[in-house]
């Protein structure tokens, strides 16, 4: 199927317009031709459409001219995740993550290896999560970099602006201001000298790793973050999906199996996880998603991940 006639999924195309408004719609316009350009530059072949459960970036499988088999993921140009994203793959090379082929600013597109089967660990998670935390703790530990010279990937005291954006609209949210006080105190408590910040992952969860047959479990999508290497497990510790919020037994299991994989304290991992999961839902909140805070969060703060907070 030529490329100008590869199908845009109308879910993914409501989702850009709602998100995106008159950029979106302007975006999916020139998608075509975007992925025409990626086939001719690149020299691939693009498969007839796009992979299914598409979020907020058009990814199609393809093949290159090596027999290579391939993806692209393209996405709005100028978005800073993107371009975050672009970075860090360059950065991590292929080291525990899916491996950057080539990367276009212009064209907001990238050329990555295809994983396959693509198997989640949220799938092993669903059986077993003791597993699924042994399987990521070496991801947890190793998906990490050095400084890079002159970069302009984001800081985590970047990302932690936000508490300070969010308060005026602490008194008619679910958010509770202890709760930013002490994200507060604990990132204070825990950054390290600069000299032990490290480029890290950023988004490291149990749908950001998947399984290749040929090179086991990889990290995907990395938002790029400057940090404490213990931050790249914060995201993974807060990933769950029980309602009710899992129990300080559960939330202890998956501490423990870290630290031994990692060396990095429970106190230490803990403490960022909970800073991790103020800034997250103060973005929602600043995004004006206050209804879609994440529910049972004062049991998860205060009950389940409360008790091993080093502060």
């Amino acid at each position: 199927m030529p490329a100008l006639q590869r199908p845009i999924p109308p879910a993914f195309r409501s989702k850009i317009e709602r998100h995106y408004g008159e950029r979106g719609t302007a975006w999916l316009a020139t998608l075509p031709a975007v992925l025409a350009t990626c086939e001719e530059q690149w020299d691939i072949r693009l498969e007839a459409g796009p992979i299914d459960n598409l979020s907020y970036n058009y990814i199609i499988p393809g093949v290159r001219a090596d027999g290579r088999r391939i993806v692209v993921k393209a996405g709005l140009p100028h978005e800073k995740e993107l371009f975050t994203e672009m970075e860090a793959l360059r950065l991590f090379a292929g080291r525990g993550t899916v491996e950057l082929f080539e990367a276009d600013r212009d064209l907001a597109a990238m050329l990555l290896e295809r994983l396959e089967p693509g198997t989640t660990l949220r799938q092993v998670q669903a059986r077993d999560d003791a597993e699924a935390t042994r399987l990521a703790a070496p991801l947890l530990r190793d998906v990490r970099g050095p400084l890079p010279a002159g970069t302009a990937l984001p800081s985590l005291a970047d990302w932690a602006q936000v508490l300070q954006r969010v308060k005026p609209f602490l008194p008619d949210s679910p958010l509770s201001p202890a709760w930013i006080e002490r994200a507060e105190a604990l990132m204070d408590a825990l950054q390290p000298p600069l000299e032990e910040a490290a480029l890290i992952h950023g988004d490291l969860h149990h749908d950001n790793i998947v399984y290749d047959r040929r090179r086991g479990w990889l990290a995907i999508d990395p938002k790029g973050l400057i940090g404490d290497p213990a931050y790249n497990a914060a995201r993974f510790l807060n990933n769950w999906w029980d309602s009710p919020p899992p129990t300080p037994a559960a939330v202890e299991q998956r501490l423990r199996l870290i630290e031994a994989a990692t060396g990095f304290a429970v106190e230490r991992l803990a403490g960022w996880g909970f800073v991790d999961c103020v800034i997250g839902n103060s973005w929602t909140l600043e995004d004006g998603h206050a209804d879609d805070t994440w529910p049972h969060m004062t049991a998860y703060l205060d009950g389940s991940l409360g008790p091993f907070l080093p502060i």
